[in-house]
């Protein structure tokens, strides 16, 4: 299904690079952390606000912004050379 998310900028970075370093799709990254998230809130685990959530995001980024901006080049880079994942090849 297609949907249509709006995402703070420096949160999709963060996913963006992430993913592009893990070599999967941004669609298979946010499915993976729906799938935990809906685990987490099955297993009764305290649900955040998402106010709450985007403090604790930028409390404690996955990474710093220079390693989001090198991350995000060597995406591009490979982008350009033509994307394939390691089971494509």
């Amino acid at each position: 299904m297609k949907t249509t998310l709006d995402i703070p900028n420096d949160l999709y970075r963060q996913a963006k690079a992430a993913a592009a370093l893990e070599g999967i799709r941004m669609k298979d990254l946010i499915g993976e952390g729906l799938r935990l998230a809906l685990e987490a809130r099955g297993r009764g685990a305290k649900s955040l606000s998402p106010l709450e959530v985007l403090r604790e995001v930028r409390k404690k980024p996955l990474h710093r912004s220079d390693e989001v901006e090198a991350m995000m080049d060597l995406s591009e880079h490979r982008r350009r050379e033509g994307w394939r994942r390691e089971e494509d090849s």
